[in-house]
């Protein structure tokens, strides 16, 4: 195998499927329903705390909640409500919010962070919606592992076989991520299903798509959307120079890149030492392989 030094600074993102909600512009109406959907659903709550007065309040209105990139994002795997001080001056006093406009955030297992202070730049913001609702992934599926340890496993039992004559030679353990589209989970963190009609083979690997689209996309920039090292355990790699594939269960995001764990316990110590299995990249064949399931 080769080996290409690489140096990255990112924070960790761990990958887990949860239902986007919300409506409208991305708001709930009320703080009280905010907090229950959040709660029975295992996603982060936002409490956006804000007043008409407020310079900054209406200046985030026009120029970041105003964004339908931002509004989409409200409802990405977090619950978010926006709380008048006045009208509700009971929750600024338990949140703390003495200065607004002011951004908190109420996890899964029940820690309070305040996201921001002041008024923040819409790419600044969305970077910082899109880092709480990974966080709170990485919250709800600890929580799941440890009441149900199968219960966080995505369901791929409706991932088809290749139709005949589309097969190459491929046996099924050869198709990548279980046949979810790359393009819609590493891209939008979402699990769909590809169609077997719809496949573009990278690196030895095939991969279904959930359009053609999709497919023409993942063209593009294959790299960017196929798992890191053909989806092979990074700790293993770097501690028994053993190409064995990881499990899409306990995948993880880094540095925009996903990789893929044999084990959870692997995958957390990835999460206490990222660099030092990213660093190096490893130039591995698909014959190589071994361990060949995604699931």
């Amino acid at each position: 195998m080769k080996y290409l030094r690489r140096a990255s600074v990112m924070s960790v993102l761990f990958l887990v499927s949860v239902p986007a909600l919300g409506d409208g512009p991305g708001w709930q109406a009320d703080f009280e329903q905010a907090e229950t959907i959040a709660s029975e659903n295992r996603v982060p709550l936002l409490v956006h705390f804000h007043a008409s007065w407020c310079g900054p309040c209406r200046q985030m209105d026009r120029q970041v909640f105003s964004s339908p990139t931002i509004q989409r994002a409200l409802q990405e795997g977090l619950v978010a409500v926006q709380v008048e001080t006045s009208a509700r001056p009971d929750l600024a006093q338990r949140f703390d919010a003495t200065t607004i406009p002011r951004d908190v955030v109420v996890y899964p297992d029940g820690a309070v962070e305040t996201l921001g202070v002041g008024f923040i730049p819409q790419s600044s913001y969305l970077a910082r919606l899109r880092d709480t609702a990974a966080r709170g992934r990485v919250i709800a599926l600890a929580q799941r592992e440890a009441e149900e340890p199968d219960a966080a496993q995505p369901n791929t039992n409706s991932v088809q076989p290749l139709p005949a004559g589309q097969q190459d030679g491929l046996d099924e353990e050869t198709v990548g991520l279980s046949g979810y589209c790359p393009v819609m989970l590493t891209g939008l963190r979402q699990w769909i299903v590809g169609r077997p009609e719809i496949t573009e083979r990278h690196r030895g690997v095939l991969y279904y798509f959930s359009s053609e689209q999709r497919r023409a996309t993942f063209h593009e920039n294959p790299d960017r959307y196929a798992p890191r090292n053909l989806g092979c355990d990074p700790v293993v790699l770097s501690r028994d120079h053993r190409a064995i594939t990881g499990r899409i269960r306990y995948g993880v995001f880094f540095d925009g890149n996903l990789y893929l764990f044999r084990t959870s316990e692997n995958r957390e110590e990835f999460r206490r030492e990222p660099l030092r299995y990213t660093r190096i990249q490893h130039a591995i064949r698909v014959d190589e392989l071994t361990g060949q399931t995604f699931r």
